[in-house]
């Protein structure tokens, strides 16, 4: 689903994780494929899809606006030390955030 949505330009970024909303789930979600495949009505699924679509948007949200705090709380840290480059060094952790002290030195 998740790949639909890339590949059709509705979503960006691979930032919804559908599959941990369908393991909270997994009851409702084999009951309604399996009452989905006996009766061919899509209704009850579809509503389901875009309820854990709806449920994992707004945490995925959520996740961002805690990450883009965080990385101006950086920022505001590093930009204490006026021999830094604090935009560049916050932006390249938060995009390799396993990253070696050689590693950083090259990218900088």
């Amino acid at each position: 689903m998740i790949l639909y949505l890339l590949v059709t330009n509705k979503l960006e970024y691979p930032v919804l994780f559908l599959s941990e909303y369908i393991n909270r789930t997994r009851p409702t979600y084999y009951n309604l494929l399996n009452h989905t495949n006996q009766t061919n009505n899509y209704t009850e699924f579809i509503m389901y899809i875009l309820s854990a679509i709806a449920q994992q948007s707004s945490i995925a949200e959520s996740k961002i606006m805690q990450i883009n705090q965080l990385m101006q709380q950086i920022q505001t840290i590093l930009s204490t030390n006026t021999n830094l480059d604090y935009h560049k060094i916050t932006m390249i952790l938060f995009t390799y955030p396993y990253i070696s002290i050689s590693d950083l030195g090259e990218k900088l």
